[in-house]
């Protein structure tokens, strides 16, 4: 996947304000831990804390496109990892 470092720099920015928002105002541990999705152009954005204890986070951009019936269908295998612990980028 090609992607340019304007959405490579914009998914990292929503990255660090969703985790921010997360650890801020907390969830329930009990639940399924924070699995949450956003697009970005032609791409979709994935944040998921896991294991939510440690407070890591492993977010990817994934292409995708419209299927032939028009509904947008997500590549998963096509995509870009980024991992953050707490907001800070360790790639």
């Amino acid at each position: 996947m090609k992607i340019t470092e304007e959405i490579l720099s914009k998914a990292k920015e929503r990255a660090r304000s969703h985790i921010k928002l997360v650890n801020k105002d907390g969830y329930d541990k009990s639940c399924d831990p924070c699995d949450h999705w956003e697009q970005i152009g032609n791409y979709d954005l994935n944040f998921v804390c896991d294991p939510p204890e440690e407070n890591i986070w492993k977010c990817a951009l994934y292409s995708g496109a419209n299927d032939s019936k028009g509904y947008w269908v997500t590549n998963h295998e096509d995509y870009i990892r980024f991992y953050t612990v707490n907001g800070e980028e360790i790639i």
